[in-house]
């Protein structure tokens, strides 16, 4: 023994608590626990260390309210309690050493009044001889876990002559052996290969998972009911309960055997094997003559028996079928099974009037589908599809075997049916479709009329081709194996014909009748499982949906809201598309531009995109010159000089005046681009302080560099004071007042300036006295200025 992690272990016997209580510690304080029980009073706990304490014998609880707790790690074996109050003595809490637990509870009796109850257990990695826990009485383990364990012994849980329960109890990666000199005639247990082996008393396994289990007979459970001629009719029952990806070496990995009663409802079995024997065998072979079994709504899935008999296997014995042993395989499917040498799916041998109903055999490999070695078997409302052999196999060697097949459904078979060693067969109201033949006791079931020969019509079914993940044998709204199974078959014995659960005739296979759980009250061609209204006819998988109605049509859970699948919901139903029908228009997609299309929903104007309020002037009735600069458009304000056109006239941005001429600072001629009555070409109005024609003169009309007030003749440039005064000539020329003569800082005709000095100031002119000049000149300026 090598244990991989060392665990704590904690048992408790309650009876009941009493708060307060004090605690007694066997056997540091205390040698024994019959002397801690002695001192103890009422609510007082008795810890118990590691250790064989069953030699103490039965201790006797005195009728205190104890607490009793086993602490490890170590191998605890405790004594037998009884309570002279009787009352209900548990364990509980407890996570186990990989040493393993025995409770012994003595003589090898089962103690009427108390039991062990194990919670919360988590075990992993225990390499060890003899089981982790073996109880010698009733045995209770729920919510817990063992996993990658090796062991040695009978089982990796064992319990013994009591009431056995594991619920919600994991087990993974285990292996078991059988212990070394162990004898299995004289205790079954020791076949080994069991994780659990639970012998003589009632089992229950519920919401529990077994995988990867490797063993012997029963390699992940092994149920030992006990001899019947002993007293046993032990009842065993497994509910909700997986087993999957195991091997058993010669008895499968669930083996039941000598049982009063078995039920076994909603197993889920996968990936199985079983060599020597079935992966799931059930049998009372010389025992209890008047067993049951019920094999309910369970699944048998791509599992493989490699020697004898089959996937299932019920065997009985009562070869006269003379006793009351009975099985019912009910509501099951069996999918992708093998089996080398038997039926792929079910035997049912030495059984008294078995009833095989509303079971589906699919794509199994082997033998035929199922083989009956039973007196007076019905079966009924049964589709079996996709077998390599045939439907179903009746044999007997004296004759007596018989299989009444009534409203079964049989497709893409090696055959319906055939006898070996006697047996026969009856039916009526069958489907058979692409169905190889059947044998001369079976071939008049085709001349009562009422076989149906044409394609089931199942709703997803390929022959050779489909796997059992993708099948669906359901059976569409226009098969013609509606409503035409047998009315009469009476299955609940009330004397009523058995109908559909819609309340119409039966229909063929395993989806009619009344244990039919499925039901199509709207013939939608859709059975209740799916149907997402199974009063509406317009609701089924694969309608057509309508968009936006709120309805589900197509039962996928959701009404249409996003029809052209770009991830957005249509504003129709508040969501962002605005239109559901074209993928390329949402609010994640790009907007392309003038196109007449808003792409990204966001309702701006198409033709708009600087979303000032103008459109293009690309397009029809847009005056937007710059569609990309939301301050650019006509009813903008114009900046003027910056090289742009913000109000989209078209004007010369340098000339704001308009009269065509750009302004002086950007190289135009405009000396006042604010009018245009200011410009190169606007005629001058002289003397009133404004140079309309800006060539910079307002005040000298003749050009000539001197301005009015200084030019005594402003229309004639040769007039100015910088001008030649001619000598008598009758002009002042140079503005002095005087021509010529005695004009001083003036030249005279011939270059010679008069005498200044003279202080001659009278001098004539053509004759006429100076002062007269004087006065002439004086008159002549007064009209120039006006």
């Amino acid at each position: 023994m090598s244990p991989s992690k060392s665990l704590l272990f904690t048992l408790v016997v309650v009876i009941p608590n009493v708060a307060g209580a004090a605690s007694l510690v066997v056997p540091s304080a205390y040698p024994t626990v019959g002397q801690a029980v002695v001192v103890a009073s009422d609510g007082d706990t008795i810890v118990i260390g590691a250790g064989d304490f069953s030699g103490e014998g039965t201790i006797d609880l005195l009728g205190k309210s104890l607490d009793i707790e086993g602490t490890g790690p170590g191998l605890t074996i405790l004594p037998r309690f009884v309570s002279a109050s009787a009352a209900t003595q548990s364990f509980i809490s407890a996570t186990l050493p990989c040493g393993g637990v025995a409770i012994d509870f003595g003589s090898g009796e089962i103690f009427p009044s108390g039991g062990v109850t194990l919670d919360n257990v988590d075990a992993d990695g225990c390499d060890q001889v003899g089981s982790l826990v073996s109880v010698n009485g009733d045995l209770t383990i729920r919510d817990s876990s063992f996993t990658n364990m090796n062991i040695e012994g009978p089982g990796l849980i064992a319990g013994d002559r009591g009431g056995h329960v594991l619920e919600r109890v994991d087990v993974e990666n285990v292996v078991s052996t059988a212990p070394v000199g162990c004898d299995p005639v004289v205790f079954p247990g020791c076949s080994g290969g069991a994780a659990a082996f639970f012998g003589r008393g009632n089992a229950t396994i519920t919401d529990s998972t077994f995988h990867n289990c490797t063993g012997d007979d029963g390699a992940c459970l092994k149920i030992w009911g006990g001899h019947a001629s002993l007293g046993y009719t032990s009842v065993v029952s497994i509910v909700d309960t997986s087993i999957t990806d195991s091997t058993g070496t010669t008895g499968g990995v669930l083996h039941v055997y000598d049982y009063g009663s078995l039920s076994v409802y909603g197993l889920s079995a996968s990936g199985n094997v079983g060599n020597g024997g079935s992966v799931f065998l059930f049998d009372n072979v010389g025992y209890n003559n008047d067993a049951t079994t019920t094999v309910l709504w369970s699944n048998f899935e791509a599992n493989t028996a490699t020697d004898f008999d089959s996937v299932v296997a019920i065997e009985g014995f009562n070869a006269d079928f003379s006793a009351g042993e009975d099985a019912t395989i009910q509501g099951n499917t069996f999918c992708g099974n093998t089996s080398l040498s038997g039926p792929s799916a079910v035997l049912l041998s030495e059984i008294n009037a078995p009833v095989m109903t509303n079971n589906i055999f699919a794509l199994g490999e082997g033998g035929s589908a199922v083989e009956f070695r039973a007196s007076a078997a019905l079966a009924a409302h049964n589709t079996i599809v996709g077998h390599t052999g045939d439907g179903f196999l009746v044999t007997s060697g004296d004759g007596s075997d018989f299989i009444d097949v009534q409203s079964v459904l049989f497709s893409d078979l090696g055959g319906v049916a055939v006898t070996d060693g006697g047996g026969s067969v009856g039916g009526r109201y069958l489907g058979l479709f692409n169905t190889l033949g059947w044998s001369d006791t079976f071939s008049d079931l085709l001349l009562n009329g009422n076989a149906v020969e044409a394609d089931p019509e199942f709703q997803n079914y390929s022959s050779g081709t489909s796997t059992c993940a993708d099948i669906n044998l359901w059976l569409s709204s226009t098969s013609p194996m509606r409503d035409a199974g047998d009315p009469s078959i009476n299955l609940d014995l009330n004397g009523s014909d058995d109908l559909d659960l819609d309340g119409s005739l039966p229909d063929i296979g395993a989806y009619g009748g009344i244990y039919a759980t499925l039901a199509d009250a709207d013939l939608d061609g859709s059975y209740q499982d799916l149907d997402c209204d199974d009063a509406d006819g317009t609701r089924y998988p694969g309608a057509t949906e309508v968009p936006y109605d709120s309805i589900d049509q197509d039962c996928d859970g959701l009404d249409i809201s996003d029809v052209d699948g770009d991830g957005e919901d249509s504003e129709i139903v508040g969501g962002l598309d605005c239109n559901d029908d074209d993928a390329s228009i949402n609010t994640s997609a790009t907007e392309i531009w003038y196109d007449g299309v808003d792409q990204n929903c966001n309702d701006d104007d198409d033709y708009d995109q600087d979303a000032d309020g103008v459109s293009s002037d690309a397009f029809a009735g847009g005056t937007d010159c710059d569609d990309l600069d939301p301050a650019v458009n006509p009813t903008a304000t114009e900046i003027w000089y910056d090289g742009t056109d913000q109000n989209c006239n078209d004007d010369d941005d340098y000339d704001q005046d308009g009269d065509g001429h750009a302004i002086d600072s950007s190289g135009g001629l405009d000396c006042d681009d604010t009018t245009s009555d200011i410009g190169p070409e606007v005629e001058e109005v002289w003397y009133d302080g404004i140079d309309q024609d800006c060539d910079g003169r307002d005040d000298d009309q003749d050009r000539d560099g001197f301005d009015v007030k200084d030019d005594c003749d402003d229309l004639d440039a040769a007039v100015n004071p910088d001008a030649l005064d001619l000598t008598e000539d009758g002009l002042d020329q140079d503005c002095d007042d005087v021509d010529g003569i005695g004009d001083t800082g003036t030249t005279t005709v011939d270059g010679v300036e008069p005498d200044a000095g003279s202080g001659c100031a009278c001098s004539q002119s053509n004759g006429l006295p100076v002062g007269w000049l004087a006065v002439a000149l004086s008159v002549l300026m007064m009209r120039r200025r006006r």
